[in-house]
């Protein structure tokens, strides 16, 4: 069996380094708001969760697009429920013109910038999609790793959208929590050999609404943000995740009982609940706001619209 142990005399070079070094944060999202809670680390895993239409998927494209923009990253993405790889590419397209795609809109883009965009994505973005067949985690990654062989291309992150449109077996660690446990190990697992980044995107199991006040002053019920135990699976996926961010889409014209304000239509709350390694996030929410027309997402600043960019004291 190979040695798996070390003396604290073999750690001492790599230690001396790190304290040399200090705490290293992940690579910066594109966000102001964001960063002081989240940044994506090679080597490490985000576990994106939420209820349906809560935005999940944009807000990772808008992650992945913002990477690749600001520092060229390369991504693997399969998301089944975004549609066949052809519209996954169109949307990946409208994302990166920030315009929309389809003729039926308005200032959609021309066959010029398809054409441009089509050859610049193809550089950076891999789309997985088995069509009636369902892959397996280990399936997924072996497709990974034939993507770099073939391509000579370095993989910076993996998705999968959503965690249930994998093949999964239960049986074979007789409880579904088990199951959950040695899955999501072997992810991270394969993050650290491959030193890649890997999301998966997955849905929290019902809840409970809570009391809550209109623009009107009428009372009404909402959901609120899940919980990182309401991740449907059970605790496995708090006990397992390094990144652990909740994408939750408030109610329009619900008091903020935070702010005192109402919701925006186009609001979407980024809730960190849990990150590893120290250094790259801290608990806590940014918001998000969603603009249709440019198929992206912005943040106030100053009371002013901003859009994802490179900040200037880091990369």
């Amino acid at each position: 069996m190979a040695k798996h142990w070390y003396s604290i005399q073999e750690c001492i070079p790599q230690v001396q380094q790190l304290y040399k070094t200090g705490l290293t944060r992940g690579a910066y999202c594109g966000f102001n708001s964001v960063d002081p809670y989240y940044t994506i680390k090679p080597a490490g895993t985000t576990y994106l969760y939420g209820t349906p239409t809560s935005g999940k998927t944009e807000f990772w494209l808008e992650v992945l697009m913002s990477t690749t923009e600001m520092y060229g990253w390369n991504h693997v993405l399969y998301l089944p429920e975004s549609g066949s790889k052809d519209e996954v590419v169109a949307e990946l397209i409208s994302k990166y013109a920030r315009k929309p795609f389809f003729k039926d809109y308005q200032n959609h883009i021309s066959q010029d910038e398809l054409d441009r965009y089509l050859q610049t994505l193809n550089e950076h973005f891999f789309i997985i999609d088995p069509k009636d067949q369902s892959l397996s985690i280990e399936e997924f990654f072996q497709q990974v790793d034939d993507i770099e062989k073939e391509t000579g291309k370095k993989i910076d992150t993996t998705v999968t959208d959503p965690w249930n449109e994998l093949r999964h077996d239960y049986s074979e660690e007789g409880r579904q929590d088990l199951y959950i446990e040695n899955r999501l190990g072997f992810i991270r697992a394969n993050a650290i050999v491959k030193k890649r980044h890997n999301c998966i995107i997955t849905h929290s199991r019902d809840q409970h609404p809570v009391e809550g006040v209109d623009i009107n002053n009428k009372k009404v019920f909402y959901l609120p943000p899940p919980t990182a135990r309401e991740i449907a699976g059970g605790q496995a996926w708090y006990r397992k995740a390094m990144m652990l961010v909740c994408v939750w889409r408030p109610p329009h014209n619900i008091i903020d009982p935070g702010t005192g304000a109402p919701f925006a239509d186009n609001e979407v709350h980024i809730i960190v609940q849990k990150f590893k390694p120290k250094g790259t996030g801290k608990k806590g929410t940014a918001k998000l706001y969603y603009d249709i027309q440019q198929n992206r997402y912005y943040e106030f600043e100053n009371g002013d619209r901003r859009y994802s960019g490179k900040k200037a004291y880091r990369f």
